[in-house]
């Protein structure tokens, strides 16, 4: 189970870079160099999770890749506010949309889930089912890109308004 739960972090991490390239494209460039910087940022940290992944399933041992874990979920953050910042300065999407990312990643992705320890160890958001609270937070996102492409598809359509 300890596998099966390890290999869901591939696909969890993948969903936030997905998630936040589509914010990033969404703003066409007007987020600038924080937005830009924030999710190359936010990349290296989701390949971080990945080498984790792939690293702790082939070897058996979560410890085999060192400290490249909790440096994945420190690099992931800054990028994640980062593009915030990006974000918020291009006014084009509603201020909080990524903020809200960042903090769905801090209290309901990988920090979250690694508070499962048999000492008690990791992380004190921690809780069973955190990852609601990130498919929440992407839900809320997705349907606030969908408004916006609607509404800009009809500013763009003739006589639309």
């Amino acid at each position: 189970m300890d596998v099966v739960f390890t290999a869901l972090l591939v696909p969890f991490a993948l969903a936030l870079l997905a998630v936040v390239l589509a914010l990033r494209a969404a703003q066409a460039g007007r987020d600038g160099a924080a937005g830009r910087i924030g999710a190359w940022t936010t990349a290296v940290g989701v390949a971080g999770f990945v080498v984790c992944a792939v690293a702790t399933v082939a070897t058996g041992d979560p410890a085999s890749t060192g400290p490249l874990y909790p440096l994945a979920m420190i690099v992931t953050l800054a990028g994640l506010v980062l593009a915030a910042v990006g974000s918020a300065r291009a006014k084009v999407l509603s201020w909080w949309v990524v903020p809200l990312i960042t903090l769905g990643w801090i209290f309901g992705g990988p920090v979250a889930e690694s508070s499962g320890g048999p000492n008690g160890e990791g992380s004190p958001f921690g809780f069973p089912g955190a990852s609601f609270i990130l498919a929440a937070v992407y839900v809320v996102a997705a349907a606030r890109y969908a408004m916006y492409r609607l509404v800009a598809g009809t500013r763009s359509a003739p006589g639309g308004r």
